[in-house]
């Protein structure tokens, strides 16, 4: 059986920050409608 993981969550202080360096770190992108100080979550 084969796994593929989608999503993963995590809980901090600032997540617009963490998932700019992510995206950064991963070469990727966020979403355009990510936006800092959003209560939704992504």
């Amino acid at each position: 059986m084969t796994s593929l993981v989608h999503h993963i969550t995590i809980h901090c202080a600032d997540p617009y920050r963490l998932a700019q360096f992510w995206a950064e770190v991963l070469d990727g992108s966020l979403a355009e409608d990510v936006l800092p100080g959003d209560p939704k979550p992504w």
